[in-house]
This record gives structure tokens, sequence and C-alpha cells, in this order.
């Protein structure tokens, strides 16, 4: 099964910087959270990501094999 790039939808995250710690992605997909020193510190397979009990700052986003900077404010 290859999957044909023009039906693929564009990934992304959104609000970013978020000031809530919810950051919400345009589709269910897996996903990993890293810190900035490549911690891995959640993961999930939605189109959500709870950041809320982090502390503000920097943080990675594996979508797929994209990386994502969100920011925390």
């Amino acid at each position: 099964f290859v999957e044909n790039s023009l039906t693929k939808k564009e990934l992304f995250i959104f609000p970013n910087p978020s000031n809530d710690g919810i950051f919400n992605l345009s589709q269910t997909t897996n996903w990993k959270v890293y810190s900035v020193l490549g911690n891995e510190l959640k993961s999930g397979n939605s189109n959500e990501i709870n950041l809320s009990v982090q502390p503000k700052g920097v943080y990675l986003v594996k979508l797929n094999e994209k990386i994502e900077r969100v920011v925390l404010e």
C-alpha cells in the first residue's frame, strides 16, 4: 500500500505558541514529545497533545518522520 501524496493531508500543530499547554493537531496521528535535551516526555495517538503539566519552554514533537518545535508560554 502506497499512500498517494495528493491525498495526504498536511499535518500541523496549532496554536503554537500555546498559553494553556494544549496543542491541537490537524489530524489524528502518532506523536511523541521530547525535551530539548532529547528525553521522551509523552507519546500518544490522537489529535491533541496536552503539555499543561510541563513547565513553560520549548518542546520537540515528532509527527511521523517530521519534527516540529512547539512553545509553551
